[in-house]
């Protein structure tokens, strides 16, 4: 009688277990599931991103803050001498055909560097053609950018001096 109520009671047990089993087999392919949707909504959501940022010659704004380096005309000797660098944002639009046209907001290093910083927009507004960012639609969009371009300042006076060795000659 013992053995029969082992076996019966094992019985019970596993049919009571089975259906725990399943439960949590479902809640993992629910939580499977859920992470393969968050995946493909953020794959989406970069692709849109994506598309919605212009590109300049295939690159992006860091390609084309070389290309408008390489184009400046500007005396950097003008650059006052007390700072090491010189840090300058230009916030700009790439149109919906790919031109560039300038933003009309006040640039806060426009004070100090008025010189460099009309440079700049000189620069920007003759730049080629830009690839035009897109809606989620595909259709082609105006989007603003911001140009921060950073120069090393070569007239800096206050770079620290290497300590030069003590020499020792005879007394």
């Amino acid at each position: 009688m013992r053995q029969i109520m082992m076996i019966l009671s094992a019985l019970l047990f596993l049919v009571a277990a089975e259906p725990l089993a399943a439960k949590n087999d479902s809640l993992k392919m629910a939580r499977k599931a859920e992470k393969q949707r968050e995946k493909e909504e953020r794959k989406k959501l970069a692709e849109i991103e994506r598309m919605a940022q212009p590109h300049f010659k295939g690159g992006d704004i860091d390609k084309f803050e070389a290309w408008v380096v390489a184009n400046l005309k500007y005396d950097f000797g003008s650059l006052p001498r007390d700072t090491p660098h010189v840090r300058v944002e230009v916030p700009f639009y790439v149109e919906a055909d790919g031109s560039t046209s300038l933003s009309d907001e006040e640039i806060p290093s426009e004070r100090l560097y008025p010189r460099l910083v009309f440079e700049i927009k000189r620069v920007i507004q003759f730049s080629p053609e830009w690839e035009p960012g897109h809606d989620p639609l595909g259709n082609p969009i105006r989007t603003r950018q911001v140009l921060a371009i950073t120069l090393q300042n070569h007239n800096y006076i206050g770079a620290p001096v290497a300590p030069r060795p003590i020499r020792r000659g005879r007394r």
